[in-house]
Parts: structure tokens; C-alpha cells; sequence
């Protein structure tokens, strides 16, 4: 038992802040590792991107599972969609990322000073020339067979939801801006009836939503607000 214990502790992961320019996917460039085997569709990496956008700090809690190349580099096993998401963030200006935030479910609820920290900490990230990323490092020394256990694995779900619970207790708009993907049923027949889309005043018309894009001046709340007109939406400037 201690033999098998001391080769455990020899093949312990370490965590780490790996430059994000030095990782890549899962492309299938390790002999004996297949690519990754999962796909996402444009719109879930863009509510993937929200969500890392909104709680940059889960990504302290969940870091990439990477492995060592032989060129230094490192190749994620786990994260893949993660990787893609933070790779797309990583071309953003502070600007769009200030837009990108206002258009991310539960932004606007938060208090001035938590959207000034979050704004602020996303320009340190893609001001920095390495743009850090947490990571969980694999030893070098696992064996393939182990790695793409740990490729199938990360992405399988092994619980089911308990749609009763999430519909009584969980805000629905909360959970299909975080990817979870809500059955719809209709009435007595088991399916969801098509939500009533009026403004509740009986009068049948279309509601409208509205973000809150703060800019940290009268320059930038040009750009912003060029950026959004050009992209077909209607906006107005003002100052608070």
C-alpha cells in the first residue's frame, strides 16, 4: 500500500498561472491522445464567455487541465471550451469588454463598486502581456491511457437535473444565461405553452430590454455607443 502510495504522490498535479499564449487545444497533436471530441455552437460559446466574463474568479476554483509538451508548451485535456472562450476574450479591448459585460444576465444587478472591480480587473488581464490563465499541470509522467481518461471523463455528466427543483427554486433566466438547457412544456399535455410576450398591460405588444454599459469616459461612451448603433441598436448617451 505505501508502494502505491509514494507513486501517487510522485504524480501529484500542480497548480499554476500558465501564460495563455503557451497553452492550445486538444487538436489531436500528442500521439495516442485523439482531439477533443466536443463541439459547442456559436451561441453557447457566447454564453460561455458571459459567464467567464461575469465570474472570473470560478476559473481560480476550475482551472485547465494541461499537460506538458515536449516544446514547453502545454495542450488542454480539460477546459477545452474554457480555453476557447478565454481565447476570444483575450481579443477584446477594455471598451467591448465593457459592452460584452453589459449584455451578460445579472451585471446590472450588481453594485457600482463590484462592476468597477470586475471592469477593472478584466483591463489588468488583457493589458498584461502574458494574460495569466490557472491551471491544473498533469505530470509529465502519466500515461496516455490516464490523460484520455481524463478527456472523456471532464466532459461527462454523470447526475441528471431535477427539473422540479430548478423551476421552483432557481431563477430561469439566471440558469439559461450559465448553459443549462431547459425542457419546455405545454399546459396539462407535459409541454411548456410559449411565454406570454406582451408588457403586461394587455395591449399584445413587444417588450423591450435595455443593458447598462458604464464607461470610464466621454470618449470611450462614443466608441461604446458607435459600436452598438452600428450593430443595429438603439442607444441614447447620458451621464449619472
Amino acid at each position: 500500500m505505501k508502494r502505491l502510495e509514494d507513486k501517487q504522490n510522485n504524480m501529484d498535479a500542480r497548480h499554476a498561472l500558465l501564460a495563455l499564449s503557451d497553452i492550445e487545444p486538444n487538436l489531436g497533436q500528442l500521439e495516442g491522445l485523439p482531439a477533443n471530441p466536443r463541439d459547442i455552437t456559436k451561441e453557447k460559446v457566447e454564453m460561455l464567455k458571459q459567464s467567464v466574463l461575469l465570474n472570473p474568479q470560478m476559473l481560480y476554483l476550475r482551472g485547465l487541465m494541461v499537460y506538458p509538451l515536449d516544446n514547453g508548451r502545454h495542450i488542454v485535456c480539460g477546459g477545452n471550451m474554457r480555453y476557447r472562450a478565454l481565447s476570444e476574450i483575450a481579443k477584446l479591448t477594455p471598451a467591448k469588454v465593457n459592452i460584452a459585460l453589459g449584455f451578460c444576465s445579472g451585471y446590472a444587478q450588481r453594485t457600482a463598486e463590484e462592476r468597477t472591480i470586475l471592469r477593472e480587473q478584466w483591463e489588468r488581464w488583457l493589458s498584461s502581456p502574458h494574460k495569466e490563465v490557472p491551471c491544473v499541470i498533469i505530470p509529465k509522467e502519466t500515461p496516455i491511457e490516464q490523460l484520455k481518461a481524463y478527456s472523456i471523463i471532464d466532459n461527462s455528466s454523470f447526475g441528471k437535473w431535477d427539473w422540479d427543483m430548478l423551476a421552483n427554486e432557481w431563477d430561469e433566466a439566471q440558469l439559461t444565461s450559465w448553459g443549462v438547457d431547459l425542457p419546455i412544456f405545454d399546459g396539462e399535455s407535459g409541454s411548456k405553452s410559449d411565454k406570454d410576450t406582451s408588457d403586461g398591460g394587455g395591449n399584445g405588444s413587444s417588450p423591450t430590454y435595455e443593458i447598462i454599459v458604464e464607461c470610464s469616459s466621454e470618449i470611450e461612451q462614443k466608441k461604446a455607443l458607435g459600436q452598438l448603433t452600428s450593430s443595429g441598436y438603439k442607444c441614447r448617451a447620458s451621464s449619472i
